[in-house]
């Protein structure tokens, strides 16, 4: 290998981490039904089995079960898997907090953030807040997080969408982590308005829009925004646990229909759509 071959491999190595590829509805599927003499796969057996008498003019069967292709083997699946609800019990996350505690955890998450992280705040050119009141998203948080019928009804801008998710991890996560996740939602919401911001400086982007372009900022929140100098940790995050976050809320927002995309982890920066 030459030294420009090298060279080429060092940059390759310091490319950010990318988190998700972006796939709509119709275009998800596993192709799993590969066939046993070119190893081109399919999404349904049918396919593959007309791919085989057409191309190969053959009528053989594959193995496994009579009449049926080999399918791929899958990868073991992660007993914590970040892209559903079984992420939360694993043993630091596990829990329950009770909903008269969630205002009290909200405000330590406010303390923490507008206190102990002014630092990273100012850099990152958020707005300060002194009182929780004045928070829009806390306000907002701490008013209607008890009104599950209120949530149900108000329309799907971001910051209903987001208020209906934390009320609903409530239930799954012990207090301290409950907390750690008011956070991390924050961050997210506050890095959504400045990424798009809009021209009426009187009204933030997920007070007024819907949530279906979300998952587009993925990457640059992680990337950009929470590691931009790829430190080893942010704001009381390492890296790997802001990724499985930002998949978990992609996830339900998908599964509930807030947006049409799905994220997932792409394997390099070709991969990615």
């Amino acid at each position: 290998m030459d030294k420009d071959e090298d060279n080429d491999k060092d940059e390759s190595n310091k490319e950010p981490k990318q988190i998700r590829r972006r796939v709509k509805k119709s275009e998800s599927g596993d192709r799993n039904h590969v066939c046993e003499y070119c190893q081109k796969s399919y999404l349904s057996y049918p396919a593959l089995y007309t791919h085989i008498r057409i191309k190969h003019n053959t009528n053989n069967k594959l193995g496994g079960h009579p009449g049926r292709p080999k399918k791929l083997d899958k990868k073991i699946k992660d007993p914590f898997d970040p892209t559903t609800f079984e992420f939360f019990k694993k043993e630091e996350r596990k829990g329950h907090t009770p909903h008269e505690n969630i205002n009290e955890c909200a405000k330590k998450a406010f303390l923490y953030l507008y206190q102990n992280e002014i630092k990273n705040i100012e850099k990152r050119q958020m707005k300060y807040y002194d009182k929780i009141e004045e928070h829009p998203f806390f306000s907002k948080f701490i008013k209607d997080i008890h009104d599950e019928q209120k949530l149900e009804k108000e329309n799907s801008n971001i910051d209903n969408v987001l208020t209906n998710y934390l009320n609903i991890i409530s239930i799954l996560c012990n207090e301290k982590y409950y907390e750690k996740i008011i956070v991390f939602i924050t961050l997210f919401r506050e890095f959504v308005n400045i990424f798009k911001k809009l021209d009426d400086n009187d009204q933030e982007y997920t007070a007024k829009k819907e949530a279906e372009d979300v998952p587009d900022t993925s990457n640059e929140f992680i990337n950009e925004f929470l590691f931009p100098e790829q430190e080893e940790s942010s704001f009381g995050f390492e890296k790997e646990e802001a990724i499985s976050l930002i998949r978990n809320l992609c996830s339900w927002m998908y599964e509930n229909n807030f947006t049409g995309s799905k994220l997932f982890m792409a394997e390099n920066k070709g991969n990615q759509t």
